[in-house]
């Protein structure tokens, strides 16, 4: 438990807010043991959340508002109505629902396990957002083929690499560009286990658009499960003509990095339009916490 709690804290609105974080920390442990272990809860900028116990994806934006805390606040700086969001391993939507419902943009999300997927549909469905959140039940990847997903390691379920049928389920995976020949997106937000190296080329017509303005890319170092070389995929999207870049929340403000971190990895194209979307931003309070 004194894990959990010096990560709340230390997180930047767990640390602005240290009471108030730990107390819905603490009512949830309560609550979902003696009442119901989901539960509807209020969250960012008028969104509600379905929280499920043992579902970390739900219970972290319960706890912290935005979990991935830069990312997910570049996106609600960037983001415009109109605009095209997509979601490639969405879980439970978080952030579509911030994309859509805050900002106002369409949300094209691609979930293939069941239980976040049927999650994410009562997001949708309690938010009211089905003319602007599109979920497809797919994975993406470089074709259009059959695979199968692991079941047995929660938000981690992946591409499976052995096929168990014990312990995996059978889904189809189709190349992103056949979701975009139309609207492209002006942000892609991807995080699928290690797979993304697939995903990109299935996407190389989407990507090559200059309509697209960012990716934000996890990186975990699980590509190699799949023998993907992850310093190979970064310099192919630079090779897209996209550079490395951190965000500031708080300051409103990119800084150009030289290699990728752990975790979420901000690539951006047409950085003058960007800075000129984020700094214009309206104002957003999470949590207590403006941005």
């Amino acid at each position: 438990m004194l894990k959990v709690l010096n990560t709340l804290t230390r997180h930047p609105i767990g640390a602005l807010q240290k009471a108030a974080t730990l107390l819905r920390y603490f009512n949830w442990q309560v609550s979902s043991r003696l009442f119901s272990q989901m539960q509807i809860k209020s969250w960012v900028g008028g969104l509600k959340i379905m929280v499920q116990r043992g579902f970390h994806a739900s219970t972290s934006c319960h706890y912290l508002g935005l979990p991935e805390f830069e990312s997910m606040a570049f996106l609600l700086h960037l983001l415009r109505p109109g605009d095209v969001f997509v979601d490639a391993g969405a879980n439970i939507g978080a952030y579509s629902l911030l994309a859509s419902k805050v900002c106002g943009a369409e949300s094209l999300a691609f979930e293939p396990a069941l239980d976040a997927a049927d999650i994410f549909r009562q997001n949708i469905r309690i938010n009211r957002l089905e003319n602007l959140v599109k979920l497809h039940q797919v994975g993406l990847g470089a074709s259009q083929r059959t695979s199968s997903l692991t079941t047995q390691h929660g938000i981690q379920n992946h591409v499976s690499t052995t096929g168990n049928p014990t312990e995996s389920v059978e889904i189809q995976l189709q190349p992103l560009d056949d979701f975009c020949k139309n609207r492209p997106p002006v942000l892609i937000k991807m995080d699928v286990e290690g797979f993304e190296t697939e995903v990109v080329r299935g996407a190389s017509k989407t990507l090559a658009n200059p309509d697209v303005k960012a990716l934000i890319l996890e990186r975990m170092g699980l590509g190699k499960r799949f023998g993907f070389d992850e310093v190979a995929l970064h310099q192919e999207l630079l090779a897209f003509g996209f550079q490395l870049f951190e965000y500031q929340p708080f300051e409103q403000k990119l800084n150009s990095l030289q290699v990728p971190v752990f975790g979420n990895n901000l690539y951006l194209r047409d950085v003058g339009f960007i800075e000129n979307r984020v700094k214009s931003a309206p104002k957003i309070t999470v949590y207590g916490v403006q941005l």
